[in-house]
């Protein structure tokens, strides 16, 4: 049996011999580099030709594989000239940020001097959540089918221009929507999360996505196969502890009697001997089963408590029922409008 170390020093050796060489890594970089500047290079060549909506994607992608400054101004750019005015804000401000830690203190300048020439024209949305709604457990709230963190709920954040949607939904409950609509100068937008109904549709006294969308009988197996797994691992320990014991005892008493192990000497115990070694190895022979039982149940109890307490978005999204209501702000000038879609 290889003790502990032995075995870690194995599963590192085996990692080490699957990982990728470093010269791959610089291979995949130097791919990825080169796929960023002909995608930069073809964006540029478009934003020349004025046709910025082509160009923003292959900008995207070219900052994504390989980050830079540049790249990321020159998309900002490219967002302020299709009319994203919030995306395009952002962009530059971060810009600066980097440019003022990197020392580049022209290129923050002309960043800053960008986002503020477009801090007038954004429009802000701000999302109100009343408190009792607030409190409700496993509440979500999502704009343009992103989640909003609790955190910026009624702050006045910026938002591109167009239509933007917005989703309120709590386990137990009909599934809220409304939708927004900025304009290209800037305005105050509000919309207001009303109480949302209960789902009659929803399992009473469970929670949505919790276990008891799952079968059990996946479950009971798995919690079988534990406890058949641990118990014989604890089983195969015993018998492997009580052979290492006799082993124990008549290596004692061979070194009584003056007697060794090793053949061709004088006090040379053949049968005996032998009877040592195939105790000393079924000791070993037992342990690693017992490991390899433990591992089996253990794997098993993960198995049934992930199983058990995953959630199951599927059954979440298809029972779940929709609401609409009004959506009023009360700043003047805002275009806030509900409805299901």
């Amino acid at each position: 049996m290889k003790s502990t170390p032995a075995v870690a020093a194995m599963v590192l050796a085996t990692s080490l011999a699957l990982a990728p060489a470093p010269p791959a890594f610089a291979e995949i970089a130097a791919e990825r580099s080169a796929a960023a500047q002909v995608l930069f290079d073809q964006a540029m060549d478009l934003l020349d030709r004025g046709r910025a909506a082509e160009a923003c994607p292959k900008l995207e992608e070219s900052q994504r594989l390989d980050p830079g400054m540049g790249t990321q101004f020159r998309l900002a750019e490219c967002y302020e000239k299709i009319g994203r005015s919030a995306s395009a804000w952002a962009l530059y401000r971060e810009v600066a940020e980097a440019a003022r830690v990197a020392g580049q203190s022209e290129r923050e300048e002309l960043a800053r001097k960008r986002a503020q020439a477009i801090a007038p024209r954004l429009s802000l949305l701000t999302l109100v959540v009343p408190p009792a709604l607030a409190g409700s457990e496993g509440l979500e709230i999502r704009r343009d089918g992103v989640i909003v963190g609790r955190s910026a709920w009624g702050t006045a954040v910026p938002i591109d221009p167009g239509e933007h949607t917005i989703a309120a939904s709590a386990p137990g409950k009909r599934v809220w929507h409304g939708k927004v609509v900025a304009g290209e100068e800037g305005k105050a937008l509000v919309v207001r999360v009303p109480a949302l109904e209960d789902d009659p549709d929803a399992p009473a006294g469970a929670e949505e996505g919790h276990s008891t969308r799952h079968g059990l009988a996946p479950a009971i197996t798995l919690g079988g196969l534990a406890t058949v797994g641990v118990g014989v691992g604890v089983l195969f320990l015993a018998l492997s502890g009580k052979s290492r014991s006799e082993a124990s005892e008549m290596r004692e008493g061979l070194l009584r009697e003056n007697r060794g192990c090793v053949a061709g000497s004088t006090n040379y115990a053949g049968a005996r001997c032998d009877t040592l070694a195939d105790t000393w190895k079924s000791a070993d022979h037992l342990q690693d089963a017992a490991v390899v039982s433990l591992a089996v149940g253990g794997a098993a109890v993960a198995g049934a408590l992930t199983y058990v307490f995953w959630p199951s978005k599927s059954s979440r999204s298809d029972r779940r029922a929709h609401s609409t209501s009004p959506v009023v702000s009360p700043y003047p000038g805002g275009v806030v409008v509900s409805g299901s879609f």
